[in-house]
């Protein structure tokens, strides 16, 4: 993840980072003014070139390129008995959408605060999202055996926006990413990819254990091995 001259990434749950230019690498942590350790995820955001980063504990940094953090501590400090883990990062405009065990946070990453929950079940009921996505003007969100949707200009407070689409049988939900006008999963080592709630299998010569996407590209690692496969638009394959 790439933010100003570093490229910044994890490692063990700690974060660091390396200068494009003179490849010095420097670590953060507590004493470099980060507010909690066991690092879950990170993610940027384009738009504002921030740097989010969310920990075991429920607490939320937001680094900026001048490296002043901007710490968001509501979700850490909240008075529930609920994981505050977060499963997957989408970042959407000026806003960064987190996944939940109970629903989605929708993050300001402009005004370094918490803006909304959703609740994307009927009653209110909380939803354990493992993934999140955009895909046009709409939002995803996977839980294990089922993909939740919304348009982005409803209310997504309101549960009725939502709409619920059974994902293809499996025992494991292994990712989520948006490509090609398509939302893509892996799902028991298989990639998989959904348009107009038709599911379609993709037979790859490789056993897929993930998803990521960068640049508009999409990468799935695989398993037992070290590396990444790059998707193609045909959703053929070759070693990134």
């Amino acid at each position: 993840t790439g933010l100003g001259e570093k490229i910044f990434a994890i490692s063990n749950n700690a974060l660091f980072s390396v200068n494009r230019l003179t490849e010095e690498i420097e670590y953060y942590n507590r004493l470099t003014g980060l507010n909690a350790a066991m690092i879950d995820h990170i993610s940027h955001n384009e738009l504002l070139n921030k740097l989010l980063i969310t920990y075991r504990n429920g607490q939320l940094d937001v680094l900026d390129t001048k490296g002043k953090i901007y710490n968001i501590p509501d979700l850490y400090l909240k008075q529930a008995n609920i994981s505050k883990q977060v499963s997957d990062i989408c970042m959407y405009s000026s806003k960064a959408y987190l996944a939940m065990g109970f629903g989605i946070i929708a993050l300001d990453m402009k005004k370094h605060e918490i803006e909304d929950t959703y609740y994307i079940d009927k009653n209110l009921m909380e939803v354990n999202v493992q993934y999140i996505s955009i895909l046009g003007d709409s939002i995803y969100a996977a839980s294990k055996s089922t993909l939740y949707s919304a348009h982005l200009q409803d209310n997504l407070v309101d549960f009725a926006y939502w709409h619920k689409t059974s994902l293809p049988v499996g025992k494991q939900l292994q990712g989520m990413r948006s490509f090609e006008g398509r939302i893509c999963v892996v799902i028991d080592n298989t990639l998989w990819s959904c348009t107009n709630g038709v599911w379609l299998q993709h037979l790859l010569d490789f056993s897929l254990s993930g998803l990521c996407k960068t640049d508009n590209q999409l990468y799935a690692t695989v398993n037992n091995q070290h590396g990444l496969i790059r998707i193609q638009p045909n959703f053929s394959c070759e070693l990134a």
